[in-house]
């Protein structure tokens, strides 16, 4: 059974409590049908021969009285024909019934034979004595025949009623036998049931507790693992344990008990390679502080080199006005020169000088223009690279 499946264990089990219906059932219908033998028994044989017997016995009383009456109205001729005609038709029942209650005896009934066979014999003197009243009564001789029906009558009648009586008492006797029988089947039939179904009640017990400790248990036990597992214990447990023992069937039980065991192993090699990447993440994490740490203070240098640089555009702004103003004053020197050029050579030519002197100047000052143009694109350049870099490290 540790090899079964679990549907093979439940069809297993369905199929034995089938057997065990249907044995309980066909041992049930074995057991009613012989009480239902008996019970025919006893009403298609026993009670029809009691109630034959006993009506015989009541037929044999009326054949007696209708013959008394006979006697007790021999005034009134109209009474007594009609007690006659009754007394027939009772002696032509009586008959029937012996004849028919002849035919139903069993062959192996010797007693009742033997009985009935007295009756028979009881009976044909009785009729013998019948017909002689009846002759005696008809040839007019009353006196003669009340004398015969009070005396052999008396007799034969006794012994007919008592042989009919014995009759009676043997069939009554069946009829208790056959009801014990029939009571016997009914008890028999009744503890075998009960027992039948005691067993099995103690079958389905049994195999309720096989079936409860083949899956019951298994399923208690896999539940907490897996709650085990929920709440992060991926340690060696019970069902290493179960495993280890080879306490698991050979069934879908036993194969959701490894699948878990390998769960839980990988389970726990996930979360050791986890743990080992948050290290190597950790030691990262901190690689990376240390370079923004660094990237900060040079941020920090690059912010103040461009002070340094705004302060020195500042003062080549400076150099530029003063020069233009220069300029100016020496547009203003030429105009003042040209105005006065005609007053002499001598104030042309230093005019001229001065000129020159300016133009030295105007060049000086467009070669420092040209360098300043030159170094606001230096600057430019700077400040594209901090901004890039700014940008870079979200500053």
């Amino acid at each position: 059974m540790n090899t079964m499946t679990i549907g093979k264990k439940l069809s297993a089990g369905f199929a034995v409590l089938g057997l065990m219906m249907a044995f309980i059932g066909g041992f049930s219908l074995l057991e009613f049908s012989t009480m239902n033998r008996a019970a025919i028994g006893f009403t298609d044989s026993i009670l029809p021969a009691v109630v034959r017997t006993s009506t015989l016995g009541e037929t044999i009383n009326a054949v007696r009285r209708y013959e008394l009456d006979v006697f007790l109205v021999a005034d009134d001729p109209q009474q007594q024909a009609h007690y006659r005609n009754e007394s027939e038709k009772s002696l032509r029942e009586a008959g029937q019934q012996i004849a028919a209650h002849d035919a139903t005896i069993w062959a192996e009934d010797v007693e009742e034979r033997r009985t009935f066979d007295i009756v028979k014999a009881d009976w044909e003197k009785y009729l013998g004595l019948h017909q002689r009243i009846r002759q005696m009564q008809d040839s007019g001789q009353m006196a003669e025949a009340q004398h015969l029906f009070m005396g052999e009558g008396v007799t034969l009648y006794t012994n007919l009623a008592k042989s009919v009586g014995d009759l009676v008492r043997i069939n009554h006797g069946y009829a208790d036998a056959s009801r014990k029988v029939v009571v016997a089947a009914y008890d028999s039939a009744k503890l075998s049931v009960t027992l039948s179904l005691l067993v099995g009640l103690v079958l389905v017990v049994c195999l309720s507790v096989v079936l409860t400790r083949q899956i019951r248990d298994p399923l208690i036990m896999l539940a907490r693992q897996a709650q085990r597992i929920a709440s992060g214990d991926l340690g060696k447990s019970e069902l290493q344990e179960w495993i280890r023992t080879s306490r698991f069937n050979r069934d879908e039980l036993g194969q959701l008990g490894s699948a878990i065991d390998r769960m839980q192993g990988a389970l726990a090699s996930l979360v050791s390679e986890i743990a080992g990447s948050v290290s190597q993440l950790s030691s990262a994490v901190e690689e990376v502080s240390a370079i923004s740490e660094q990237s900060a203070k040079g941020m920090a240098s690059q912010q103040s080199e461009v002070s340094q640089v705004a302060t020195a555009m500042n003062e080549m702004q400076s150099t530029v006005n003063e020069v233009a103003r220069n300029t100016t004053d020496a547009m203003s020197a030429a105009k003042e020169a040209s105005r006065t050029s005609t007053q002499g050579n001598q104030v042309v030519r230093s005019a001229i000088g001065s000129i020159e002197q300016v133009s030295q100047q105007i060049e000086q000052a467009g070669t420092v223009v040209s360098q300043l143009e030159a170094d606001s694109a230096s600057i430019s350049m700077v400040l594209d690279v901090i901004r890039g870099i700014a940008e870079q490290t979200n500053l």
